[in-house]
């Protein structure tokens, strides 16, 4: 059994996401310096093969999906990119690191369509948006 190296934690202040726009889908444009929150959750879908006489279930692995929540005080710019996306069919890239940038770290590159996009302002609070990544293709792990 091999032992793993010691364990490199970064602040999530440390991030960065980087997204494509309608107009350029494949160019990215960094969002970082305007969001506070996202991540990659993914979900495989499963089918039950579980037969007569089992104690167990069986399951045989399906396809991954996932959506990006994406969330931050509210800038002009990227409020009109994320219109664009919303309102248009276009599949744009993104790429995300967790960790930020640096050597041995990780990078997800991918596309998506934008399925949620809001708003919001309140007294006493910065004006907000908020929005839904659909992953619309495979994502790529490099470690940079």
């Amino acid at each position: 059994m091999s032992t793993p190296p010691d364990p490199t934690f970064v602040h999530g202040s440390k991030a960065e996401l980087w997204i494509g726009t309608a107009g350029t889908p494949d160019t990215l444009a960094e969002v970082s310096e305007r969001s506070n929150s996202t991540g990659l959750p993914l979900e495989r879908d499963k089918a039950d093969v579980s037969t007569f006489k089992s104690v167990f279930k069986k399951y045989v692995a399906g396809q991954l999906d996932g959506a990006m929540p994406m969330e931050g005080p509210l800038d002009p710019w990227l409020d009109g990119v994320l219109w664009d996306l919303a309102t248009s069919s276009v599949s744009a890239k993104f790429r995300y690191r967790p960790m930020g940038a640096g050597t041995g770290k990780p990078q997800y590159d991918g596309y998506f369509i934008v399925t949620k996009y809001e708003t919001s302002a309140e007294t006493g609070s910065a004006s907000t948006y908020s929005g839904e990544l659909q992953i619309d293709s495979e994502v790529d792990r490099v470690v940079q």
